[in-house]
């Protein structure tokens, strides 16, 4: 047993101390004892496993941390630092995900059940494997492409594997690979066979016209609006 203290991110005031074995144990007493993690320093902490359902942490710093397996429902976390976090089999349902970086962040059987997801910024492909359909709410999320175009991720995205190269459908642009392309380009190209812009990879090109028909599909039932548009045109 040790002096365990978590302190404030920003101040490094003591928020909570006490003597437990790892941070773990004083986080789930902090959480047992009603204390706010608002502003917690946790950055890099290993909290694999840890029962901190109904914490408040917001605006706190988890980046980097473990948090693999950790039941983190009905927690609040508005503008809350969790890039580079890992969250793989991390229970988030119930919670109030608002403005969270996520960037980085590794993700696989995290559970979002009924959580509300807004203003969140997200740029790892395991982001897009998460149960999205399952959420409450999701409002204003973005996707940070490898170029850092920035997409939109406000819904439910189409994710298909198995293509030689991953394929997702967000809410205006398509991801190939890494390359974030918007939907209307990606028309353009495959109804008019424009020559594709030079920043599209000669690999992400050569992908689009081998699965045209599975793309214009895609792309009409995630947006007919696009279509709709380009019919009219």
């Amino acid at each position: 047993m040790k002096t365990i203290e978590i302190k404030h991110v920003r101040t490094g005031s003591i928020i909570f101390s006490g003597f437990f074995r790892n941070i773990r144990e004083a986080a789930e007493q902090a959480i047992t004892d009603n204390v706010s993690l608002s502003f917690a320093d946790l950055r890099h902490a290993n909290l694999a496993h840890a029962e901190l359902d109904g914490g408040d942490f917001d605006q706190a710093s988890l980046e980097g941390a473990n948090l693999t397996a950790a039941n983190l429902s009905e927690c609040s976390f508005h503008t809350t630092r969790m890039a580079n976090a890992q969250l793989h089999s991390a229970v988030l349902c119930q919670s109030q995900l608002e403005a969270v970086d996520f960037r980085g962040a590794l993700f696989g059987a995290t559970d979002i059940v009924d959580a509300h997801i807004g203003h969140c910024q997200f740029d790892t492909l395991s982001a897009l494997d998460m149960g999205f359909t399952a959420t409450h709410t999701m409002v204003l999320n973005s996707f940070s492409a490898f170029d850092n175009t920035l997409c939109g991720l406000s819904r439910p995205p189409l994710v298909i594997k198995g293509l030689g190269l991953p394929l997702a459908c967000l809410d205006s642009h398509i991801l190939v690979g890494f390359e974030a392309l918007p939907f209307r380009t990606v028309l353009d190209i495959l109804t008019y066979a424009k020559r594709p812009p030079e920043y599209i990879p000669s690999r992400t090109y050569a992908f689009l016209c081998r699965h045209k028909n599975l793309l214009n599909s895609l792309v009409k039932l995630h947006d007919p609006s696009v279509t709709h548009e380009q019919n009219a045109a």
